[in-house]
């Protein structure tokens, strides 16, 4: 690498140099978000409505007086509390992801920059 930018503007070395250290960050928030992502499948409004269902189920007025059955009332938390620790998760994975495609944004800019910097001092070198 040394040998690559021996040749480059101060500038464009720290532009690199900050693609590199961005691509850091950048793998490690995928590595975040994709593990999350494997665990919980479902995204984050199906797991609210979700959420929204088993609650209504619980706590609703039932039609006719029936009511469910104690077994089936302890399915339906036990389904809810997981519900509810995937939306925790959901919720994680999404903030990862928005952190990621801020970073790729600023990657993409950096990029320009860099490729910026080739056209003028190529310019120079023309004149």
């Amino acid at each position: 690498v040394v040998k690559e930018t021996g040749n480059m503007s101060a500038e464009a070395r720290i532009i690199i140099g900050t693609i590199s250290n961005r691509k850091d960050v950048i793998e490690k928030l995928k590595v975040k978000r994709d593990s999350i992502n494997v665990r919980v499948v479902l995204p984050l409004k199906a797991i609210e409505e979700e959420l929204v269902k088993v609650f209504q189920k619980l706590t609703g007025s039932m039609r006719q007086f029936r009511f469910p059955s104690s077994k089936e009332e302890n399915r339906l938390f036990g389904y809810f509390f997981e519900l509810q620790e995937m939306h925790k998760c959901a919720i994680e994975s999404s903030k990862y992801h928005l952190e990621l495609q801020e970073l790729w944004g600023k990657q993409r800019k950096s990029i320009d920059e860099l490729k910026n910097c080739d056209r003028i001092k190529g310019d120079i070198v023309k004149e």
